[in-house]
């Protein structure tokens, strides 16, 4: 077999969007492809004939990624057909675009002088979108070009959040809802003022809507309303619930909240149904739209999606993906999906293709009825891996000292020599709420070609097995420390080819957050690469786009209270005790962990002299591994291998270049 090189993700094609016609007999789906050129992803439309399997190209620009279905043989698409040489404008607009599905060129449908965010058909002729608006800055359209390049030189901030991963500044900054009516070519606005829109559906002409109004502080707290004859009514106070998602149904609505007089929204919310009250529906809700990680996908589909008066959506059990139902009778789980990775699905009547992966592989669409039979429907990546090695993740789950089962996986370098000792990392998810599985990795895949061990486990703190195992709130550092270093153990007694004194780690978001935390109480690693990190919940709590709500949640009290508790819960605290070579990988505008955070923990390593290297991405933010610019997930992944090569690998010399 050939090996996998660094670059073959740029060969991947990524699967987004599966959308059912509204009488089922297509469907319309996104591809997207890196072009190492444009150092950016190429995006097309393609259609599905859903009786016969047959898939016609339908867009070929490469910049189409946008669409509903407008009805049986029509989607609706948002397109900016501005020309590569072409300057951007300052207008707010955004241009729509026919196209029938039997072919021929997209025609000029309507434009709306907003940045549309999200549109969907209420009835013919009439459609809801939500918008974007600045507050704080008068209409653009008024304003002289010299006084345009003016706004983009400060920022007024006076609420928090005050920015959002990878989109700036958004203090200010309010989501509104809209109506259009294509015939008169007016446009309605529904909600005003500082009421920021959350989530909106329309259902057999019903308009309903999540958001608040708020001046300062963004709360958790929501409210639910009905659009009815011109008048906002709402259905439930504001402020009285926090609401999750909100999928129409025949005769109602299904609702995930978390139980009136709940603060926090942390932990799993409970389903109701909302005709003109909320009616909970019976059964233990599991995590939904939950999967086993990876790093090759790019968007998703519906997670969550009622057909008539019964809803149907994805969720993890363990470290595998289920589908399940729900209606006034109870949650139901209806199979296992027979897929490594799910990344969503689409439902008509009783058919449902789901985009996803099987072990070993990477996207496709497969076809599914309501007993799990699964049958695959492209074969975009079939031959991508077909002549490289891809390593089996061999089950290496354990039972820890607190008698606490813990799933754990390992891949083999090929051609493991007996006698042989080889490298190996360790490799930390995100969240702490995510989950590892059997689903395609791409960088520890060439890690493993790269002659690594690479081993990987979903310790307490992870997705998949409840609330209870999930809830390390004020343990951070304590029993997720304790799985991991114990797993690692177990991997190291388990597998004698592993060199023992040649082991690295590397995670990332609360990876990172764990990779700092570890080189600061023990040594036992050779090398770290520390991804995307935070590292002080004293600072993170006003630097981060989540710090307000999240750190004092999963620490437990505010900076001002109890500052010592938040200190020594904090890698930085431990810094002095560092002795870990580190390499520190973080986007510029990564506002989830922002730049600061990984700093402190380089800055202390190089003001004591221990080895530390800093690899800063313009223009990305927290999602760099996974939707960053091709090129620049390139970097990041020459960056981390070469780091550990240079500590790991025995023999290899290295120049300044090399690094």
């Amino acid at each position: 077999m050939d090996n996998l090189r660094i670059d073959d993700f740029m060969e991947y094609t990524f699967i987004s969007k599966a959308t059912f016609s509204p009488d089922g007999k297509h469907m319309a789906y996104v591809i997207k492809k890196a072009d190492r050129e444009k150092n950016d992803y190429s995006s097309y439309i393609r259609l599905m004939d859903t009786d016969t399997g047959i898939i016609t190209d339908l867009t070929g620009l490469g910049k189409e990624s946008s669409f509903i279905f407008d009805d049986d043989e029509t989607l609706l698409m948002s397109l900016n057909r501005r020309k590569e040489d072409e300057p951007e404008k300052h207008e707010r607009k955004t241009s729509f675009y026919r196209m029938r599905i039997n072919g021929g060129e997209p025609a000029p449908a309507f434009e709306l002088p907003y940045d549309v965010s999200e549109i969907r058909k209420l009835e013919e002729g009439k459609y809801l979108f939500t918008s974007r608006i600045d507050l704080l800055r008068p209409d653009m359209k008024h304003v002289s070009d010299e006084e345009k390049e003016d706004y983009d030189d400060y920022h007024v901030l006076t609420e928090i959040p005050y920015w959002e991963d990878g989109g700036g500044f958004i203090s200010g900054f309010r989501t509104h809802l809209y109506e259009f009516d294509e015939k008169d070519k007016k446009v309605t606005e529904i909600t005003k003022g500082k009421f920021d829109v959350t989530g909106f559906s329309c259902n057999n002409g019903r308009v309903i809507y999540t958001g608040c109004t708020f001046d300062s502080l963004r709360p958790l707290m929501n409210g639910l309303y009905e659009y009815v004859n011109g008048s906002c009514v709402p259905l439930i106070a504001e402020n009285r619930i926090i609401l999750g998602r909100a999928e129409p149904a025949e005769s109602g609505m299904y609702l995930t909240a978390h139980k009136e007089g709940e603060t926090s929204e942390w932990g799993t919310p409970s389903l109701y149904f909302f005709d003109d009250h909320l009616i909970p529906i019976e059964g233990e809700l599991p995590e939904i739209g939950g999967t086993a990680g990876t790093d090759c996908y790019l968007g998703g589909a519906h997670s969550f999606k009622a057909v008539g008066d019964t809803l149907y959506f994805t969720a993890l059990e363990g470290y595998e993906t289920c589908f399940y139902s729900a209606d006034m009778n109870g949650i139901r789980k209806l199979f296992k999906i027979d897929l490594a990775s799910v990344q969503g699905f689409d439902i008509f009547k009783k058919d449902i293709m789901f985009i996803g992966m099987k072990k070993g592989h990477l996207q496709e669409i497969w076809r599914s009825d309501m007993e799990g039979s699964l049958k695959k429907m492209t074969s975009y990546n079939d031959m991508v891996l077909e002549t490289k090695y891809v390593a089996e993740p061999e089950y290496m789950g354990f039972t820890d000292s607190d008698a606490v089962k813990i799933d754990g996986w390992l891949l083999r370098p090929e051609g493991v020599e007996e006698g042989k000792k080889y490298p190996a990392i360790l490799d930390i998810h995100g969240g702490p709420r995510g989950a590892y599985g059997e689903a395609f990795f791409h960088e520890m895949q060439y890690w493993a070609n790269e002659g690594y061990f690479v081993f990987f486990c979903n310790p307490r703190g992870s997705s998949g097995k409840g609330d209870d195992f999930a809830d390390i709130r004020t343990k951070y550092g304590t029993i997720d420390y304790q799985d991991l270093m114990e797993f690692t153990d177990h991997i190291l007694e388990q597998v004698p080819e592993i060199d023992k004194e040649m082991v690295g780690v590397t995670g990332g978001s609360y990876g990172g957050w764990m990779t700092n935390w570890i080189i600061g109480h023990t040594d036992r690693f050779r090398a770290a690469a520390s991804q995307r990190s935070f590292s002080n919940w004293l600072s993170d709590f006003s630097a981060s786009e989540i710090g307000p709500f999240f750190d004092v949640d999963e620490v437990g009290g505010l900076p001002w209270e109890d500052p010592m508790r938040l200190w020594e819960n904090s890698p930085a605290a431990y810094a002095d005790k560092i002795v870990t070579p580190t390499l520190f990988i973080h986007s510029l505008n990564d506002h989830n962990c922002p730049l600061s955070e990984s700093m402190q923990i380089f800055a202390a390593m190089r003001y004591r002299g221990i080895d530390a290297r800093a690899c800063l991405f313009e223009n990305e933010g927290h999602e760099l591994s996974r939707s960053g610019k091709p090129r620049h997930r390139l970097r990041r992944l020459k960056e981390i291998t070469r780091w550990m090569d240079r500590y790991l690998k025995k023999g290899l010399l290295f120049t300044t270049s090399d690094l």
